[in-house]
């Protein structure tokens, strides 16, 4: 895995990076610990936590994000400096962003503590401006792992420590990131489970060859933290997790280099999951469905309000949204 960006090896699945973070040190706490958090867009998780010596700062928590971004408008607060030299591009979908690496001192997140975090400093006003909410930090899988955690959209709470998997499926590894098997139009892909998108994002050149039959509808402006972009929204006729049936018609179709050994990204969102768990210890991944309306068939969503004057089911792919 890797796309070279200077004089360093840089990769990007959807949110920003892939680059492995050395060890931390992690406070386990027995019992089940909560951490409440606001959703926008349907889908956007975002709650507090300290930076450092910064609190109460808004945190992002993004499963397709791999290291931890901090926004450099925090920088001289922490007294962040590079570590890597003269600074790099991190290459994304449809663009670059200008960005280095640091060490942050620390960082909270409920009963999680680390320290000496391995983080990237990049430019999130784009970013900012497009969730309508400041943003300080994009919180990825290297901050979290390996204490298991359950997003719970109808509580809106995170729990954290002895969390078991509901509804599980096998959860395999494509380190940093982690992977379910996904069967798309019949043909059987490595996705990424992504709480950074919504969307079901399949990356054009690791396509299966002819395998997954995909019909493109039309073209989508996309904008992200790189600027503008256009992507080709193509039709699904089948989805399926593990023995799971899900709700989606439509796919992103994106191209991502070289940049990883899976196919795409599973998005998760509060209109297609009620539940979704990381069961580090056993390996598995929870995906709970979301409570159907018997009488109406149609699923409970609390989708509500509108998200930078656009209904709230409309796509935000990992700091990529519609207009």
């Amino acid at each position: 895995m890797g796309c070279v960006v200077g004089n360093r090896t840089l990769c990007l699945c959807l949110t920003l990076i892939v680059f492995l973070a050395p060890g931390a040190v992690a406070k386990h706490s027995r019992g089940v610990q909560k951490l409440p958090f606001r959703l926008y867009r349907d889908h956007l998780i975002i709650t507090t936590g300290s930076l450092g010596d910064l609190q109460n700062r808004n945190l992002l928590i993004d499963t397709g994000a791999n290291p931890t971004v901090v926004d450099e408008a925090l920088v001289h607060e922490l007294g962040l400096k590079s570590i890597a030299g003269p600074h790099s591009n991190l290459k994304i979908v449809g663009g670059a962003v200008p960005a280095y690496y640091a060490i942050l001192q620390s960082l909270d997140l409920g009963p999680i503590h680390r320290e000496s975090l391995t983080v990237a400093i990049a430019n999130l006003s784009l970013m900012q401006a497009q969730v309508g909410v400041r943003i300080d930090a994009i919180i990825g899988l290297d901050a979290i792992e390996p204490d298991n955690f359950e997003i719970d959209y109808e509580s809106r709470k995170i729990s954290f420590g002895d969390i078991r998997a509901s509804s599980p499926v096998p959860m395999l590894r494509a380190n940093p990131f982690v992977v379910v098997k996904t069967e798309v139009n019949g043909a059987t892909l490595d996705l990424a489970v992504d709480t950074g998108t919504s969307e079901l994002v399949l990356f054009r050149d690791e396509m299966p060859g002819s395998s997954v039959s995909l019909q493109g509808s039309n073209e989508i402006p996309l904008s992200n933290v790189a600027g503008d972009m256009t992507a080709t929204e193509v039709q699904v006729t089948n989805l399926k997790v593990g023995k799971k049936a899900l709700n989606k018609s439509t796919a992103v179709l994106a191209s991502a280099g070289q940049c990883c050994t899976f196919q795409g990204m599973l998005g998760v969102s509060a209109a297609q999951f009620r539940r979704v768990s990381f069961d580090f210890q056993h390996g598995l991944v929870g995906l709970e469905l979301p409570i159907r309306d018997l009488a109406s068939g149609l699923m409970v969503s609390p989708c509500q309000g509108t998200f930078a004057g656009t209904p709230c089911g409309r796509a935000v792919l990992s700091g990529f949204s519609r207009p």
